[in-house]
């Protein structure tokens, strides 16, 4: 995969393919919120692809982005 660079987008505006997992795992989603909530600093970012549409599909980071949504952080 070629990076291109990083950017801040909206959480609202990544869209999920859970190509990979048949499912989310809620536990770990809820867990990380806690952290989030808590003051934990995410250290990964989430990778995304940005399709020929300009969609950003994640790429990594999909309990991440939940944990971040249920935290309510945009």
């Amino acid at each position: 995969m070629r990076v291109v660079g990083t950017r801040r987008i909206q959480i609202a505006d990544l869209n999920t393919n859970l190509f990979v997992r048949k499912e989310l795992d809620v536990e770990h989603a809820l867990y990380l919120a806690e952290l989030i909530e808590n003051g934990t600093p995410m250290r990964d970012l989430i990778e995304v692809t940005d399709t020929a549409d300009h969609t950003n599909i994640v790429v990594d980071g999909r309990h991440r982005k939940d944990a971040y949504e249920l935290a309510k952080i945009k």
